[in-house]
């Protein structure tokens, strides 16, 4: 489990797990308990939520927009240093879901005129060069393009198919997030039950929470908390320790798509069986412009 560019898989299980959580920037926290209703239906819900993960409505590549990133490490004594703040503008990448990030603050102070200039030139060359591929597609490199990301979608309906093997599910009763009724779900592994997919191999070791958005059967925000030693690389590359948790949240926007609006990781970690690293890390989305792509 972890945060896109910081542990190892991270991106993966966020893709897998949570391409649609929630939750408020405008107010509203977890454990706003409302009345059911007579037409709230558990099992229409999850199952319109599981179609929703199967097919997400709105990638995130084609949207621009600001990143804030803020980091907390600790030194070799294991106390806290200051954080660090680091505000992005963020492009789109056809080949890297990350997009082009040119950084353009550091804690809360631009960048010197030079850098900044020299680091949106390359950036926006980079851009042009990649839109510039896709308008000038061949068609057999269209077609190539297409079926790797038709194999991309089978393999993440795969693993959301592994989510539901794996983990049972329970609705435990209903929230209001944003002052939007949700309903809340946990989600804990059952013994025994082992994943299909090469995507789906650290299910068994989390498990967590979820609220879902009963008009949008969108996931509204979750909370995830590994009770295993999660592994990469055969524990070579990285071992993250049991009790890491990460919450992921979006946004609803006014056009009534769902964008994301922060996560955030705590997590021990050991690199290379050798090093001991402790990771918190906020990640918050906001001003998201859409992009007009070529076909």
């Amino acid at each position: 489990m972890g945060a896109a560019g910081s542990v190892p898989g991270v991106r993966t299980f966020v893709a897998v797990l949570a391409a649609v959580w929630v939750a408020s920037v405008s107010g509203g926290r977890p454990g706003s308990a409302v009345q059911p209703t007579p037409d709230f239906n558990q099992a229409r819900l999850l199952e319109r939520m599981r179609a929703k993960l199967a097919y997400p409505q709105t990638p995130l590549e084609q949207y621009e927009y600001r990143q804030r990133i803020t980091q907390r490490e600790h030194d070799w004594r294991g106390r806290e240093k200051p954080a660090t703040v680091e505000l992005y503008h963020v492009l789109p990448n056809f080949r890297n879901p990350d997009g082009y990030r040119r950084l353009t603050e550091r804690d809360g102070r631009p960048l010197p005129p030079d850098e900044a200039a020299r680091l949106e030139a390359r950036q926006q060359q980079k851009a042009a060069e990649a839109i510039g591929r896709r308008a000038n597609e061949t068609p057999a490199e269209r077609e190539t393009r297409l079926a790797r990301e038709a194999r991309k979608r089978e393999e993440e309906r795969a693993a959301i198919d592994d989510i539901f093997r794996v983990h049972a599910f329970e609705v435990e009763g209903r929230d209001l997030l944003a002052g939007r009724p949700t309903a809340l779900v946990t989600f804990t592994p059952r013994p025994g039950v082992r994943p299909m997919t090469d995507l789906g191999q650290m299910l068994p070791k989390v498990a967590g929470r979820f609220w879902v958005d009963e008009q949008d059967a969108e996931v509204a925000r979750v909370e995830v908390r590994s009770i295993q030693t999660i592994t990469y690389g055969l524990g070579i590359l990285a071992r993250v320790r049991p009790g890491a948790t990460m919450v992921y949240e979006r946004t609803r926007s006014d056009t009534g798509e769902w964008m994301p609006a922060w996560y955030h990781l705590v997590a021990d970690v050991r690199l290379m069986l050798v090093k001991p690293l402790h990771v918190d890390r906020r990640v918050e989305f906001f001003d998201f412009r859409p992009v007009v792509l070529p076909g």
